[in-house]
This record gives structure tokens, C-alpha cells and sequence, in this order.
């Protein structure tokens, strides 16, 4: 990764971890259910895009839609299919994996603390079939103009 892409990712979380902060100083009045917990987790089924170019680089995957992907805010906003770079937590490599690989990993996503962090990942079987495309969560697919709708 070059220090620009770093850096990039780095500023957008740290707008995200500012966002979060505003929102928990927000009115009194704010509902409860409005906050999210700090730590959320996520499996999600991608393919390897690239490999890291440096021992602890973040590992490029083209990953599909997580429909129940959910915002600092604690809504459910789902997260269409994209191509994005995720750091790997020690340990969490499997063995041989190379691009093309198709593999399932389990995500941590800590709004609190700003960061985000592939667990765990798995390869999956090479004929795997993977869909992607935009996200469909509880509030667009109940909405007529999204009812039904295929990834």
C-alpha cells in the first residue's frame, strides 16, 4: 500500500471515530436505541484482489453486500459490494492464500475506537460463487421500488 492510501484510510476514520463522538454528545433526548455498540461483527464472502505488499499490510478483497452492515450511528445501512482494503489480525492468515482465492472472513468493525479488522479467514472451495452488488437491508427492502430486487 503507498503512504497515500494509508493515510486516506486513515483520515476516513478518523472522521468516522469524530462523527461518532458528536453523535454520542448529541441531546438528552436522543433515544437509547440510537447508539451503537462500539464493536460490531461481520461475516462476509470476498475474493483476493491483492496480497500485502509489506508484512502487516492490508489485504485488498472485492467483497459482496453486508446487508446488515450498520452505521456509527447504530443504523442499519448495509454496505454494497466494493472493492477495499482491511487489516488482518495476527494469527488470522490462512495457509497458500493467493489472489483469485475466494474466502470467508469475519469482520470487527470498532466505531468507538475507529478501526476495522479481519478476525478470522477461511478459503473457501475455488468454484465458490460470489454475488455482487448493492446492499439490501430491512428499510429498502420493505420499500416497494426495492422489493424483490436481486444482487
Amino acid at each position: 500500500m503507498t503512504s497515500a492510501w494509508t493515510a486516506r484510510r486513515a483520515a476516513a476514520w478518523a472522521a468516522l471515530a469524530v462523527t461518532g463522538a458528536l453523535l454520542r454528545s448529541g441531546p438528552a433526548s436522543a433515544s437509547p436505541q440510537a447508539s451503537a455498540p462500539p464493536v460490531r461483527r461481520y461475516t462476509i464472502r470476498a475474493e483476493v484482489v491483492r496480497l500485502p505488499e509489506r508484512p502487516g499490510g492490508d489485504l485488498i478483497l472485492r467483497h459482496e453486500a453486508v446487508d446488515e452492515f450498520t452505521d456509527i450511528a447504530g443504523e442499519v445501512v448495509g454496505m454494497d459490494s466494493m472493492t477495499m482494503p482491511f487489516p488482518v489480525a495476527r494469527g488470522a492468515w490462512p495457509d497458500g492464500l493467493q489472489v483469485g482465492d475466494k474466502v470467508e472472513a469475519v469482520l470487527l468493525v470498532n466505531w468507538e475506537e475507529g478501526f476495522q479488522v479481519l478476525e478470522r479467514i477461511t478459503k473457501l472451495p475455488h468454484d465458490t460463487r460470489l454475488h455482487f452488488g448493492k446492499a439490501r437491508h430491512p428499510a429498502k427492502a420493505s420499500s416497494p421500488t426495492h422489493a424483490g430486487r436481486e444482487n
